[in-house]
């Protein structure tokens, strides 16, 4: 096919070939890969091709389309091959080898593919990591006065491997927000909460859900509270002001992060009383969740 024409094949075989039309060629490409078509007479349960020297686009009756590789109408196929392999679509079987007889293409490496699914199957299933991001607590005020771990020989003194939040350096009277969606499990002084503490004064504990993440996040010595146990919460709802109530040497938003094990507990004795460092998860585009590991000692519940 010479580079001036542009033809599209069915599996019946049909060609129609005309001057090659570029502007058409690229609105054509975007409609096939953004915009779904019906399963109709317009499939007949066969594979519908469109190709040209720059692009080529393979169909799937079920409606998956297949961009070939650098405009190679082999690699196309070859996707859509494989994805009728592994979708058990062998009705599709005939129309496609006879679409790669009409062409001259050899046939893909069915063996292979069989040998790439036992592999598959061999290796244990590792579920889909979720991306948590949240908004900043204070809304960008303040600069961190005490990162998360910082200051391990003051904190050796309580048990602690090191600080187990993150300091903002913010005046009293500024507002703290939620930083993710999520319901209040509490708000009032951390001594009525085993996992605030009298040290925290008045503070709030937010529960929250992202996909297969479960965690808490805690802002502790507040002067002010706005919301009320199990109140739910939007990411940047005003939750509280800031303040210095508590064990604490000034003005101050202690903020940490509490993750959840899958069976529902915390790994409590990980150093830091179960907080793992919110930083990364402030930064733009927050970061892919990780679950913290079994202890070998389990304590605490949700």
């Amino acid at each position: 096919m010479q580079h001036w024409q542009r033809a599209r094949l069915s599996s019946a075989g049909q060609t129609h070939a005309k001057p090659f039309n570029f502007p058409y060629l690229i609105n054509r490409i975007e409609q096939s890969l953004t915009t779904p078509e019906p399963l109709g007479s317009s499939f007949n349960g066969r594979i519908k091709w469109d190709y040209s020297d720059f692009s080529s686009v393979a169909v799937c009756p079920c409606g998956a389309r297949f961009l070939g590789s650098g405009g190679s109408a082999k690699s196309a196929l070859d996707l859509l091959w494989e994805h009728t392999h592994h979708s058990g679509e062998q009705d599709l079987s005939k129309s496609l080898r006879n679409t790669y007889k009409r062409e001259g293409y050899p046939l893909p490496d069915t063996a292979k593919l069989r040998m790439e699914d036992q592999g598959k199957a061999s290796k244990p299933y590792a579920p889909r990591r979720p991306r948590v991001a949240f908004v900043h607590p204070t809304e960008g005020r303040g600069e961190v006065t005490q990162p998360f771990g910082a200051n391990p020989r003051a904190y050796k003194q309580l048990g602690l491997a090191g600080h187990n939040g993150l300091d903002l350096g913010v005046r009293e009277g500024t507002p703290v927000v939620a930083v993710c969606d999520g319901e209040v499990a509490f708000a009032g002084q951390g001594v009525n909460h085993i996992l605030m503490g009298a040290s925290a004064g008045m503070s709030s504990l937010v529960e929250h859900k992202v996909g297969k993440a479960r965690f808490y996040t805690g802002y502790a010595h507040l002067s002010r509270l706005y919301v009320s146990a199990g109140q739910v919460v939007k990411a940047g709802d005003v939750i509280g002001l800031s303040g210095a109530s508590g064990l604490t040497t000034g003005d101050h938003l202690h903020f940490e992060l509490i993750p959840v094990l899958a069976n529902g507990r915390m790994a409590l004795d990980n150093g830091y009383l179960g907080r793992r460092d919110p930083a990364p998860y402030l930064e733009q585009g927050g970061c892919l969740w990780d679950e913290p590991g079994v202890p070998a000692t389990e304590q605490g519940g949700a």
